[in-house]
């Protein structure tokens, strides 16, 4: 990655590149830490709802699984529509399995809400 497109991803997080999605998260974030650059392992399935994330070798990581009928086990599937979201427009309902950081924010959750969608985002907004 080139110094240029570090500044750039650091341009656009920052809410300064124009996009209101963006300019929403950085307005709720409380904690800038120094930015670090390192590797980014991604699986994505969207049909089976299906995600892992891990950052800088495991430090940290976050799994994405779908949600279970609790009568039955078998996964549910769960479709939204959201003609005017900001984020996504057409998510898959699912849950987190693992979300943790050992990282100087240290966390780890119980399984919540998580949603999974394909996105186009640019400087205007989320292209449909």
């Amino acid at each position: 990655m080139t110094s240029e497109q570090r500044d750039a991803i650091l341009t656009i997080m920052s809410g300064k590149a124009g996009n209101a999605w963006y300019e929403v998260l950085a307005s709720v974030v409380s904690r800038v830490l120094d930015p670090r650059f390192v590797p980014i392992e991604f699986e994505f399935d969207l049909n089976r709802r299906h995600a892992r994330v891990s950052f800088g070798g495991g430090e940290v990581l976050t799994t994405t699984e779908p949600v279970k009928n609790i009568a039955t086990g078998k996964d549910h599937r769960v479709r939204l529509e959201m003609p005017e979201g900001m984020e996504y427009r057409r998510p898959e309902i699912a849950t987190t399995g693992l979300l943790r950081s050992k990282g100087p924010i240290a966390f780890d959750y119980p399984p919540a809400h998580s949603s999974l969608a394909i996105v186009e985002q640019t400087h205007t907004g989320l292209v449909a």
